[in-house]
């Protein structure tokens, strides 16, 4: 066996272990897009589940003790007190509570085991795509490297035809 052959199989050692690490990186941008993903799922089914559908849109007494609550404190702490937000007790379907925001979207959805949802975005299509570009990177930056020394090595010890 000559030495090119010895080089050219160390290159496909060092692109595999390379590989390895790449796809270690990989995995856990993966993972963050994943869970990014499933909170982004998760919000959007509760948000429009039929539960949660009918409490919003049922129309609701102005005299509920927490409307009272609101009015006193407002009356009290008037620059303190914003009226457009509000939590919406559900304690049906899974759910605790709806908080919405100012101009009438969900901010949060509590659910019944105490876990707090609020909305995110969707990661795009071409975040995942880009979760490929480590383990490529990983194979080819070794194995490119050793294959340019072994042939600039090679050009040294190679006797001129």
């Amino acid at each position: 066996m000559n030495a090119k052959e010895g080089m050219r199989r160390l290159g496909l050692v060092a692109g595999v272990l390379g590989a390895s690490v790449g796809s270690y990186i990989s995995y856990d941008q993966l993972r963050t897009l994943l869970e990014q993903r499933h909170r982004y799922q998760e919000f959007q089914s509760l948000a429009l589940s039929p539960v949660v559908r009918a409490e919003v849109l049922s129309p609701r007494d102005s005299d509920g003790p927490l409307d009272k609550l609101e009015r006193e404190l407002q009356a009290e702490y008037p620059s303190k007190v914003e009226s457009n937000h509000c939590w919406l007790l559900i304690y049906r379907g899974g759910i605790r509570s709806v908080y919405r925001g100012p101009n009438g979207d969900f901010q949060a959805i509590e659910k019944d085991d105490g876990t707090v949802i609020y909305p995110g975005s969707n990661p795009p299509h071409r975040a995942y795509l880009l979760a490929l570009v480590p383990p490529a990177l990983g194979f080819l930056l070794p194995w490119g490297s050793l294959a340019v020394l072994t042939w600039i090595g090679t050009g040294f010890f190679q006797s001129p035809k």
